[in-house]
């Protein structure tokens, strides 16, 4: 009866136990060799635990990297501290290219222990990054960190997982380096409604020129990201400026045949008319790929 007892006592707490809670915490030194079109970083950091129950927190693994250092620099009763450096995977958003921002992550699971067992929370008080924390190229906006969880269907099993995150931007000065170019490729061509209405040939080269340096830097500038199978803001300013250029060429030929046919008046106020409707074209077109897109 006494066994039976106890039997069933074991079950209820089993049933009703309540999961360890462990402190978790990162404190970043130095985040590197950025690659954007692999998605990978190396990571320079302190990782501790904190805990007062019977399980120790050591059978932890890291979601999005393997390192090639994990070093255990002190331990105490409930209290573990590592120095961790290796290199970390995050797929890149590069949808706002060339003004992109990017998320780098440093995420940490338990490998054994479901939320049943053990439940991460974060060590407010000590997480977070150096002051001298700088990712060549790039700004750096903020750090988050949080605490979700983690499922897994095949098995019907959740597990407590600690992310810590840094946002980097690129700087200002790169939408300017990317938009000045573009102006001037279409300044030069929209200046060729100001020659003499009978200069087509001379305005057929000047916008066949402009059209042709701008898929050239339109190309320069997508080289420098990997395939992807959306539209970035790179290809929205650049297929804008292709209709704004290809709009331009029909209007000086449309413009043409009515100085061919001599009627000149009409030829003054249709090249009139197409000098403010091909400033109209790249806003409308890029509006319309920002729409569908």
């Amino acid at each position: 009866m006494k066994k039976i007892l106890l039997v069933c006592l074991l079950l209820f707490s089993m049933a009703f136990a309540q999961p360890e809670v462990v402190k978790v915490g990162t404190y970043i030194l130095n985040v590197g060799k950025y690659n954007i079109e692999e998605g990978s970083y190396t990571a320079d950091f302190y990782l501790w635990f904190k805990w007062n129950g019977s399980i120790k927190p050591d059978t932890f693994e890291f979601m999005n990297g393997k390192p090639e250092h994990v070093e255990l620099d002190i331990e105490e009763p409930g209290y573990l501290f590592y120095r961790v450096y290796g290199e970390f995977y995050e797929t890149a958003n590069l949808k706002n290219y060339p003004v992109d921002t990017q998320t780098l992550t440093i995420k940490v699971e338990d490998s054994v222990h479901t939320t049943d067992e053990v439940v991460y929370v974060p060590d407010d008080a000590e997480i977070g990054i150096d002051n001298e924390l700088n990712v060549l190229g790039w700004d750096l906006k903020n750090s988050t960190y949080y605490v979700t969880g983690s499922y897994y269907p095949n098995w019907d099993e959740n597990y407590s997982r600690y992310v810590h995150s840094i946002t980097i931007a690129r700087p200002e000065s790169t939408l300017w380096k990317t938009l000045l170019p573009f102006f001037f490729i279409i300044l030069s061509a929209w200046a060729c409604f100001f020659l003499p209405l009978h200069k087509l040939g001379e305005k057929l080269a000047l916008g066949g020129t402009a059209l042709l340096s701008s898929v050239v830097f339109h190309l320069y500038l997508t080289e420098q990201i990997p395939p992807v199978g959306y539209v970035v803001l790179a290809d929205e300013i650049a297929i804008s400026m292709y209709a704004m250029l290809v709009f331009t060429i029909m209007a000086f030929i449309a413009v043409e045949s009515l100085v061919i046919k001599k009627e000149m008046e009409k030829a003054r106020k249709l090249n009139n008319w197409f000098k403010v409707i091909s400033i109209l074209v790249p806003v409308f077109v890029f509006a319309l790929i920002s729409l569908v897109s």
